[in-house]
């Protein structure tokens, strides 16, 4: 006997024949009704729309469960790498039966059951629904999962290696090419979307990317002359840009010289000023052009919000990105200082650097030879690393000491910085404090490729990392380095 029998799943809009040869027509049927029913390649799921996960699962019932549904997952929000768990019913407790996308990027599956799911953000994920497959059928959220920018909070495995992807030690100059044919004028920042690295060429006053994979490197915005001008590509100016970071459709850049905050879209290299007012300095908040700025140098973002950091002001500021709005965030504005506390009674000296793992950011605070933390829940902040004296000893918390640390960056189990004066990269484990040197010897510059403390730098600046290697502007050595 010969059944045609169209289901339609709940929360899913799917609907599927099954072609059902037996007499036999409820779900749950037994073993000796089929021939082995669980095994989703036997002639009886022919044909059909089929769902097969249960091959070789003995936690399932004999009888397919037809009702496969995705309820609902937390966090709403996060980076690559987040640990996603994901509810629902139906799944398979074989983990490789089941597959799991981000608006289409696949991710890796690290826990299941037949109710829920555990799995990792993707790489170059971009913010949309989460879908899951078993066998030839596809549920989907309902909302979706969005991605805060282009952090990769996977701890890396590094091997210590140092090498030069771009540029060549000691020559600087304003040329686009591949590799060593490349040239730079002060590399400062850098930051990446997973498959290009964006780099803030301050002394050419320009904004370069880098196909990491070819190290071929080409001009984004601005030219070699200084100036504040909006426009597309090379008809828009910047004046010394120093920090940078992307959300994956747009950079933000400290416009440092101009006093302002400037935005690229990638695609197309826009350059619009979304926040201050080029050549005039200050610290007032506003909306905008109203909003004055004093040499900004580092910037991060949550996806809502950027944090920057001002050298000069010794503060942080946060810009509302959808409104522009402008507000101090922490520190006073024109008063260093070395205080903990609360956002508005902490102090700073001289902040450069700037990261987050979208709990905390993380500062590198270079006159206080301090790396900061500031917990985005409660407004706190503290000192991770550094006794607020220079020095280049490796320890934990303020047994540690740093000379002028610049640019850190996240994997959300460390933090990595470019201990710049010290010529080194340096290590901070969240959990602990507890601070290594990485690659590099303390106070001995140089250009030298290698491994560990075999390698030299020359003031490194800038550090981002993609999940599996870390990339630095050498800023003397007018080059982009990486550690593997």
């Amino acid at each position: 006997m010969r059944f045609n029998l169209i289901m339609v799943l709940p929360n899913a809009n799917l609907k599927f024949n099954l072609i059902i040869s037996s007499v036999c027509i409820f779900i749950s049927c037994s073993k000796q009704a089929f021939q082995n029913p669980c095994d989703y390649s036997s002639s009886f799921f022919l044909n059909s729309l089929l769902l097969k996960y249960a091959i070789n699962d003995t936690s399932q019932h004999c009888g397919v469960n037809f009702l496969v549904s995705l309820h609902d997952f937390s966090p709403t929000s996060g980076y690559f790498g987040t640990k996603v768990k994901i509810n629902g019913n139906g799944f398979s407790n074989i983990l490789s039966n089941n597959t799991v996308k981000f608006n289409g990027r696949t991710a890796i599956l690290t826990e299941v059951n037949s109710s829920s799911l555990t799995a990792l953000a993707p790489s170059l994920g971009a913010s949309g629904p989460i879908s899951i497959s078993i066998a030839n059928i596809t549920v989907n959220s309902v909302n979706s999962f969005l991605f805060n920018g282009f952090l990769f909070l996977q701890a890396l495995n590094l091997t210590g290696n140092v090498s030069s992807l771009a540029g060549s030690p000691g020559t600087s100059g304003y040329i686009d090419g591949a590799g060593s044919n490349a040239r730079f004028l002060a590399p400062r920042d850098i930051t990446t979307d997973g498959q290009n690295l964006f780099v803030t060429d301050s002394g050419n006053n320009v904004v370069r990317k880098i196909i990491i994979v070819t190290g071929e490197v080409s001009t984004v915005a601005g030219i070699s002359t200084a100036g504040s001008t909006d426009g597309i590509g090379t008809s828009a100016r910047f004046s010394v840009p120093r920090g940078i970071t992307t959300d994956g459709t747009n950079l933000y850049v400290t416009d440092s010289a101009n006093h302002t905050i400037r935005k690229i879209v990638i695609a197309t290299g826009e350059v619009t000023t979304i926040a201050g007012l080029a050549g005039v300095s200050g610290s007032s908040d506003g909306t905008g052009s109203s909003a004055r700025f004093n040499g900004p140098v580092g910037v991060a973002s949550d996806g809502t919000n950027l944090y920057i950091t001002e050298f000069s002001n010794h503060t942080i500021r946060k810009i509302v990105i959808s409104t522009g709005v402008v507000s101090s965030y922490a520190g006073l504005a024109l008063t260093s200082g070395n205080t903990n506390g609360n956002v508005t009674s902490a102090r700073f000296f001289n902040p450069i650097g700037i990261t987050t793992d979208g709990l905390s950011l993380y500062i590198g605070d270079s006159s206080n030879h301090a790396v900061r933390k500031i917990d985005l829940a409660s407004s706190e902040v503290s000192t991770i690393a550094g006794s607020g004296t220079s020095g280049s000893n490796d320890g934990i918390g303020n047994s540690a000491t740093f000379n002028n640390p610049n640019g850190v960056s996240t994997d959300g189990t460390f933090i990595y910085v470019a201990d710049r004066a010290n010529h080194t990269i340096r290590k901070i484990a969240i959990a602990t404090s507890e601070v290594t040197t990485i690659a590099g010897m303390a106070g001995v510059a140089g250009s030298a490729e290698g491994n560990g403390l075999n390698a030299k730098f020359n003031f490194p600046s800038g550090l981002t990392q993609n999940g599996t290697e870390l990339f630095i502007t050498d800023f003397q050595n007018q080059t982009i380095r990486k550690i593997q």
